[in-house]
């Protein structure tokens, strides 16, 4: 029987049969475990395949001082909890933009970390397409109310109409935002708060 640091070596000299069966020993074990923490069997799935890919593009950098369960397990803990971090930012940018409405004040608020930044720039642009997809007098009163500053007021007298109105539509484009941003990742902010003191 093959020792695991063999197990290692040829991993390290690119035999590809070691690590076709290294990958279909471990990877239905490492979904499940990844799952406990990001409760999702697809994201599971990609986060334990995005390890197995880091393990072969890396072989000859290896540097495995644990045995191979226990450094799969530990890569695949990592990786879900920066993936739980990341979705803990783009909490954090949500909850900013909720309660602000500024698009120029919350990308001053982030740092010149080129991730921070990818993060903040794809958040707005699921927020542009959510506010794109809005009926068009829904959108429109957004847009003029959170994004050209017009008071409610303002707002009515634009468009001949009551300010409770104006205020009922701001608050629908609001409401759509939060269902379809806010679910999957505010309680995913949560969870780091939970599995970070781990690392």
């Amino acid at each position: 029987m093959i020792s695991e640091r063999e197990i290692i070596s040829k991993l390290c000299d690119g035999d590809r049969e070691v690590f076709i069966s290294l990958f279909q020993s471990n990877y239905k074990s490492l979904v499940l475990y990844a799952k406990k923490f990001v409760l999702d069997t697809e994201i599971a799935r990609d986060l334990v395949q995005d390890v197995f890919v880091y393990l072969w593009d890396k072989r000859k950098q290896l540097n495995i001082d644990r045995s191979l369960d226990s450094y799969l397990f530990r890569a695949v803990h990592n990786i879900c909890i920066n993936h739980l971090k990341r979705e803990s930012k783009k909490a954090n940018y949500l909850k900013h933009f909720l309660l602000n409405f500024n698009g120029t004040a919350m990308a001053s608020s982030i740092s010149d970390d080129s991730h921070e930044i990818a993060v903040h720039n794809d958040l707005l642009a699921n927020i542009e397409s959510i506010i794109e997809s809005l009926p068009e007098q829904c959108r429109n009163i957004f847009r003029l109310s959170r994004f050209k500053g017009l008071k409610n007021k303002e707002i009515a007298e634009l468009y001949s109409i009551s300010t409770r109105t104006v205020e009922t539509q701001i608050y629908r484009a609001v409401k759509v935002m939060r269902e379809k941003l806010s679910p999957q990742i505010t309680f995913a902010a949560g969870l780091v708060l939970l599995f970070s003191s781990w690392l």
